[in-house]
Formats: structure tokens, C-alpha cells, sequence
């Protein structure tokens, strides 16, 4: 979908691709989340989902780099083209690769339904992961055009400063997760209020900041990814698996996913129409108070008790 797109010049074909490619790329979190829990305890789960997530931060970055220079030197197109083609030589990889869940097949409930149980985790966390999406596509997708419009950074160094979204992405799921695991093991979702409390900070400081100073907006764009990651990963990993174990990780964390892609979808639109009404520092303002407001949801859910799986079978991969 990536390189037909790639291909294509009218509208239609972009969206139709474009809703393609989100449909096939969305299957890939649920089911690697589905394979890394057969090996992680649910005592090291926030560490090791930590580092396992840094995936689609150096993922990203990664693709910021590559796409940058795509795009500067060619043309748009091949920033479609190079990963498509990219794709198919990873697919046929992974084709070729045994399954290490065949052993467990038998000690694995088969059930289409989630639990009725699980229902009210399922809703708090796909209402907090639709606004964390929204943050985190937003800032993805628009921070080099930000850069480049509000800051006047031409295309390659909009693309290079707005690697440390990523890059503190990275630093945010490695560390948080540590924490996660020595200091609130018994209750990881306590870690939330605190992530959201100072996402909305350090949102509100890049909200009113004028400058183009690099020493300014460098560390802030660094606090932004992670405090934006941490509590993305944390979400639809950790906690995922900490509500579904491993019988239903997949379904559990698809739909929370799920949810969360809607926010994804309409960060475009929602964010450049304030953009275009307010300016740029009401998006990012915007963004401060509903983390605000998902602090608050976080610290009076009463409802939302999270049983870790005592009895959990464990697979060598």
C-alpha cells in the first residue's frame, strides 16, 4: 500500500491506499504484544515492554531520517516508495520464520468475546490511549512543519530537531518502565497521574515559547516524546497485558489500539483547523489542558483495579 501510493496522483487512489496501509499496519502491535508476552513476567513487565516499545521510537526516527532525506534530495514519492519496498524483503523474513507458539496452542483459551470483567479497564484505557494517539500523531506528523513555518528551520533541519521526539521516546519508555516496576509494581497504573501532570508542563512551556533557540526547544521537544511515550506504552502494553494476560493480550490490546487510532485519524484535522483559527501555541495548549483533565480521570477512577495473573504459562523463544 506504501509504494502504490507512492505511485499514485489523484485523491481517491491516496485514500484508498492510505486507509489500507493503516489497516494492515494496525495488526502489528497486537500481535507482537501477543508474542512478547508468552516470554515476560508480569514482575518485570514495565522494564521489558519498555525497552521492547523503544521499536517504533527508533522505528520513527528512523523514518524521519530516512523520509527527510527522501525527500530533499528526490521527491516525496520515494519516501513511499524506499519502505514499501523495504516491506516486502522484511515479510518474506518473517514468512519464513517458525513459530514459536505452535508448543502452547493447547494451553492457550481460545475465545473470540473479552470478559465482561475487563469492560471498564478497557474503556478508561482506550479513552486515555484516543488523546495519547491524538499527542502523539499530531506532534509527529506536524512538528517538522511546525519548525519549518512558525521557527523558519528549513526542511532538513525541521527534520533533524524533530528527531528528539523520538529520541526522548526512547529515554521516556526505558526509564518510566524501570520506575513502573520498583515503585509501583503493585499498581502500575498509579504511574499515570504523574506522566500526565508533567506532559501538561512541559506542554504548556513549548505552548508559550517564542524562541528558536535551539538550547530551548531541543530539551523541550526531548521532555515532550518522553512524556508522550512513556504513558503510550504503558497503556497498550503494560497494562494491557497486566488486565488480559497472556489468553487475551491480542484482543485486549486491539481494541484499546483501536480506540486510540480514532484519536490518531483525527489529529490531522483537528489540529491544523486550531492551528489554522488560533496558531500553532493553541494546539499545544490544547494539548496541556487534556492532559490536565486526563490526570484528573486517572487519579479519581476508583473503578479501575488492575488483578495481575498469578497463574501465567511462559514460552522460550
Amino acid at each position: 500500500m506504501s509504494f502504490l501510493f507512492g505511485l499514485s496522483s489523484t485523491y481517491p487512489l491516496w485514500i484508498i491506499f492510505f486507509s489500507f496501509n493503516g489497516l494492515f499496519q494496525s495488526t502489528g502491535w497486537p500481535c507482537n504484544l501477543k508474542l512478547a508476552s508468552s516470554a515476560i513476567p508480569s514482575n518485570a513487565r514495565g522494564r521489558s515492554f519498555g525497552l521492547w516499545a523503544t521499536n517504533y521510537q527508533i522505528g520513527g526516527g528512523l523514518a524521519t531520517i530516512v523520509s527527510t532525506f527522501l525527500l530533499v534530495q528526490y521527491n516525496w514519492r520515494y519516501a513511499f516508495l524506499a519502505p514499501g519496498i523495504f516491506m516486502v524483503l522484511w515479510g518474506l523474513i518473517l514468512f519464513n520464520l517458525k513459530n514459536p507458539l505452535k508448543k502452547s496452542e493447547s494451553k492457550t483459551v481460545h475465545s473470540f468475546s473479552v470478559p465482561k470483567t475487563y469492560w471498564n479497564h478497557i474503556i478508561l484505557l482506550g479513552g486515555l490511549y484516543f488523546f495519547v494517539k491524538l499527542f502523539r500523531y499530531t506532534i509527529l506528523f506536524w512538528l517538522p512543519f511546525y519548525l519549518n513555518t512558525v521557527h523558519q528551520f528549513d526542511l532538513l533541519k525541521s527534520g533533524w530537531v524533530s528527531l528528539f521526539f523520538e529520541i526522548g521516546g526512547v529515554f521516556g519508555v526505558i526509564s518510566f518502565g524501570w520506575v513502573c516496576d520498583y515503585y509501583f509494581k503493585n499498581d502500575r497504573k498509579k504511574l499515570l497521574p504523574y506522566l500526565f501532570l508533567c506532559l501538561s508542563l512541559v506542554l504548556y512551556f513549548f505552548s508559550i515559547n517564542q524562541s528558536s533557540d535551539l538550547s530551548i526547544l531541543l530539551p523541550s521537544i526531548f521532555l515532550i516524546g518522553s512524556f508522550v511515550f512513556a504513558p503510550d506504552t504503558l497503556i497498550a502494553s503494560t497494562l494491557s497485558v497486566d488486565i488480559g494476560g497472556y489468553n487475551f493480550a491480542g484482543k485486549i490490546t486491539g481494541i484499546i489500539n483501536g480506540i486510540g487510532s480514532i484519536g490518531a485519524a483525527l489529529s490531522g484535522i483537528l489540529s491544523s483547523w486550531v492551528a489554522q483559527q488560533w496558531g500553532w501555541s493553541y494546539v499545544y495548549l490544547s494539548f496541556a489542558l487534556l492532559a490536565i483533565g486526563m490526570m484528573i480521570a486517572t487519579l479519581f477512577a476508583n473503578r479501575f483495579i488492575i488483578h495481575p495473573h498469578k497463574k501465567e504459562t511462559f514460552i522460550n523463544l
